[in-house]
């Protein structure tokens, strides 16, 4: 089972994830990994960006249905407990 010490070390590691890269690579249920996420978010170590991926270029952001989050370490000092 994922613990929020092994995604902090996992977000630590690679900067930047998406939903179903995290879902991928550690073969969990979305609503566990969001869980760990948003306590993450919820403590500043990492942010939840949305990334168009229509890629039409225009950067208008109403494509709503082309849309990812990202998930973003942040800049911020953490430490490595929960």
């Amino acid at each position: 089972m994922l613990t929020l010490s092994r995604l902090k070390q996992y977000m630590q590691e690679n900067k930047e994830a998406t939903m179903q890269g995290l879902i991928i690579t550690f073969r969990e249920e979305p609503d566990h990994i969001q869980a760990l996420m948003d306590h993450l978010i919820q403590k500043g170590v990492v942010k939840a960006e949305d990334q168009c991926v229509a890629n039409c270029g225009s950067g208008c952001g109403s494509c709503e249905l082309s849309t990812v989050k990202v998930y973003k370490l942040t800049e911020q000092k953490y430490t490595t407990t929960e």
